[in-house]
């Protein structure tokens, strides 16, 4: 979809980001926004599916709700992430979350956890892990890093 656009304003995916031990402040990926030129085609587009006599009520509603969505945040690129814990010592616990404030909902971390999201249409972050060993908490754990990586728009720009 975002490469269809004959004047290439989009290209999907381009640049991946591979980190250890990730930690960064709240923020909201302005530059995944694909702009008000590509929403406006996209809700010209669904506007015309709206008198569509062959849309079920089902479908209907998803139109309906898809240009509520744009014109509340706008379309974005998608941006997916994924965590894994590196560790010699299986009996540190490492607690960190992904927190999505614009949303009012947090994830905790865990080993092998990916998730997708709309990363330019609300503010977020990766708090700094906690590992606790032995009835202790340390801020760091030289034994155990936390490869992460992502792939969205805004690193490429």
């Amino acid at each position: 979809f975002p490469n269809s656009f004959l004047d290439g304003a989009r290209e999907f995916c381009r640049f991946a980001i591979l980190t250890i031990n990730f930690v960064n402040t709240i923020h909201c990926d302005e530059n995944d926004k694909y702009g008000k030129k590509i929403d406006g085609i996209v809700l010209a587009a669904l506007s015309l599916l709206l008198s569509c006599p062959c849309l079920s009520t089902s479908l209907l509603l998803q139109v309906k709700a898809t240009i509520h969505h744009i014109n509340t945040f706008g379309l974005t690129s998608p941006t997916t992430c994924g965590y894994q814990l590196v560790s010699d010592n299986k009996e540190v616990q490492v607690i960190q979350f992904f927190v999505a404030f614009g949303l009012g909902i947090s994830y905790r971390i865990v080993d092998g956890w990916t998730h997708t999201f709309l990363a330019g249409t609300h503010s977020h972050m990766t708090t700094a892990p906690l590992f606790v060993l032995d009835g202790k908490v340390y801020s760091s754990y030289k034994n155990c890093n936390i490869l992460a990586w992502g792939k969205g728009k805004t690193a490429d720009t």
